[in-house]
């Protein structure tokens, strides 16, 4: 009733209800869904609301990877397009103007341009439009030079592509392009989410140990675990995962149940789309303090 009479924030604060008292309800994945579809449905005008943005692609993204194969894939995907579609009207200028970090000299409006143009095509390559995503590419490429920001722009075009493969499956040629990433980039730029690299990082550790690399993946993961950057934190449970099977895999039955601990930890209130996984983790602590 509150969507239907455009009473947004009221809606979101009923689905949040629902997702607090009741998170076992079957509709719960379908609240869930919502809330992200509703943030964006509250920016009735092109201004750049970063936070409502990033926190719509956040919970998109978390729905996403909760929910593989559900009926309202669809939906979601629909979401992140529909914030692609926004963030495309977002000037440059907006950007620097809104931006929460401090300012940065090199931080001009030819790179603003830059990030969003990234964060568009990451977008397009999440909701599965792979041929607009790669448009975008072509037209990243054709941006700069960008003096004084390192491998930014090279590294970013490798990180999109990277994505691409991925999730078409193609782990070696994903591999390749992560593998060709410099990071060499000013630490200053760096605090800025689409330079940091924690995303390609986290893809070459995953990657690396399907591979049968384990090592390589391990420096990965300990890269993630125990860097400054907060933009790392959204992959710390899965850092903390890989790096617990990894160790009992060696032999390691401490260190392994010294990274669940650390995990659960971080889930000790988990949504309720992550409780089975997180079941098992507890199984696997168990079987390593046998």
């Amino acid at each position: 009733i509150y969507e239907n009479r455009s009473y947004y924030d009221l809606a979101i604060e009923k689905h949040q209800d629902l997702l607090l008292w009741f998170s076992e309800d079957p509709r719960a994945p379908a609240s869930q869904a919502a809330i992200p579809r509703l943030r964006l449905a509250i920016l009735g005008s092109p201004e750049h609301d970063r936070a409502a943005m990033m926190l719509a692609r956040e919970e998109c993204d978390a729905w996403l990877a909760d929910h593989p194969g559900h009926p309202l894939v669809p939906e979601v995907e629909r979401s992140l397009i529909a914030l692609a579609d926004r963030l495309r009207d977002v000037s440059p200028e907006d950007i620097l103007k809104t931006a929460w970090l401090p300012p940065y000299e090199d931080f001009t409006a030819d790179v603003a341009e830059y990030e969003r143009e990234y964060n568009v095509a990451m977008l397009e390559i999440h909701g599965g439009r792979v041929d607009e995503a790669r448009g975008i590419m072509r037209r990243m490429k054709s941006m700069g030079p960008f003096p004084g920001l390192g491998s930014m722009q090279a590294d970013t075009l490798l990180g999109l592509e990277a994505e691409i493969e991925a999730r078409a499956g193609n782990d070696e040629s994903a591999l390749a392009a992560l593998r060709a990433m410099e990071f060499d980039i000013p630490h200053a730029i760096s605090v800025r989410s689409f330079a940091d690299g924690a995303r390609s990082r986290f893809l070459r550790a995953e990657i690396e140990r399907r591979a049968g690399e384990p090592q390589a993946a391990k420096a990965y993961y300990l890269g993630l675990d125990e860097s400054w950057s907060w933009w790392d934190t959204p992959f710390r449970p899965r850092v903390y995962r890989g790096l617990a099977e990894i160790a009992a895999r060696e032999g390691r039955r401490d260190e392994a149940r010294e990274h669940y601990t650390r995990l659960l930890d971080l889930w000790s209130d988990c949504d309720p789309a992550l409780r089975a996984e997180h079941a098992e983790i507890e199984s696997n602590l168990a079987t390593l303090s046998e």
